[in-house]
């Protein structure tokens, strides 16, 4: 019986890193999945889950995982280690993503677009809609050619946001892109240099 656990916990060294990616590369892998098998029965029975997935990234999960007014999800606080690269010496967190980041709402808008596309359901679209011109009005810098790594709302972290990480390449990677391609081109032009 197929169901959702609303994150991952991941141990590294003595505390837990969340991962609000796990469900939404969850959707990725049963469309991908599908795509290559052609399997439609399996992507049906899967289609509950998948929506209870965007349900829970819509009220929100632990650790501060939700959607935000603007369509685009935001996750962690204080002490919580939220994304795949986030790490934790005691009492400091070196590289704090809290906030919106990049991957994390590139694969959100992907799992809103696989669900439209497998169901029809015009509320998933319409939604991917105001992700998309949210994260391209939050995220693209034109001047610079390519994404902030994260929107965080905490003043004294702004300069983390224009960081050129390598996050910046899950909105290029995935089946549904926000980017335009002369925006991806750039993007991956800043990335390879």
């Amino acid at each position: 019986d197929a169901r959702f656990e609303p994150y991952e916990t991941i141990i590294t060294m003595d505390y837990p890193t969340i991962t609000p990616v796990t469900g939404m590369t969850g959707v990725d892998a049963v469309y991908e999945y599908y795509k290559r098998s052609g399997d439609m029965d399996f992507a049906s029975e899967m289609i509950p889950v998948m929506k209870e997935i965007i349900q829970w990234y819509q009220k929100g999960t632990d650790y501060h995982i939700l959607m935000d007014e603007d369509g685009l999800i935001s996750a962690g606080s204080g002490f919580e280690q939220v994304t795949w690269m986030d790490v934790r010496i005691g009492e400091i967190l070196p590289t704090p993503r809290h906030g919106k980041p990049v991957e994390i709402n590139a694969l959100w808008y992907n799992a809103l677009k696989i669900l439209y596309e497998l169901t029809g359901e015009t509320s998933y679209n319409a939604l991917a809609l105001k992700v998309k011109e949210s994260f391209i009005n939050n995220f693209w810098m034109e001047e610079e050619g390519y994404l902030k790594d994260v929107i965080t709302v905490d003043e004294s972290r702004k300069y983390t946001e224009k960081q050129i990480r390598c996050n910046q390449v899950w909105a290029l990677s995935l089946p549904y892109s926000m980017l335009e391609e002369k925006m991806a081109l750039k993007v991956l032009d800043t990335i390879e240099k």
